[in-house]
């Protein structure tokens, strides 16, 4: 049985599933870089305000209630981003066995089963990392 709509399943996936290993390595790579460069220099352009996040391309414009990004919320989100990339990475293998299973009835596994466990698992898993936040509290005299 040849279905083109689970080979086009299988390829969008597998493209998905690439798109997300390079999004993962650029992530990793980026905050290394920021991390062992001096991250505070970097990041300089980032300030919080009263009215939320301010991104600044010159340092003149800052106001004095700007105060400079810090490197360990920079950290928290990126480790968070990661696994977050993660369960996702795992989710889409997981889903690419089982359209690859039911490619065929001859190949289809009685593990679909164990396999659609486990993606219930991560998708807990991805909703119990989207809970935490942190935030940055400042002082505004």
């Amino acid at each position: 049985m040849n279905n083109t709509l689970l080979q086009t399943a299988s390829t969008v996936g597998k493209i998905i599933l690439y798109l997300l290993y390079l999004l993962i390595a650029l992530i990793v790579v980026g905050i290394s870089y920021i991390l062992l460069t001096g991250g505070a220099d970097l990041l300089s352009f980032i300030t919080f305000t009263d009215s939320g996040i301010k991104f600044y391309s010159d340092g003149s414009e800052r106001n004095a209630t700007a105060e400079a990004y810090p490197q360990g919320l920079l950290l928290f989100y990126a480790i968070k981003g990661c696994l977050i990339i993660l369960c996702q990475i795992l989710i889409i293998r997981e889903g690419l066995r089982v359209v690859d299973s039911i490619k065929s009835l001859a190949t289809f596994r009685l593990d679909n089963i164990n396999s659609f466990r486990k993606i219930g698992n991560l998708f807990v898993l991805l909703f119990v990392l989207n809970i935490p936040q942190l935030s940055y509290q400042y002082n505004s005299w």
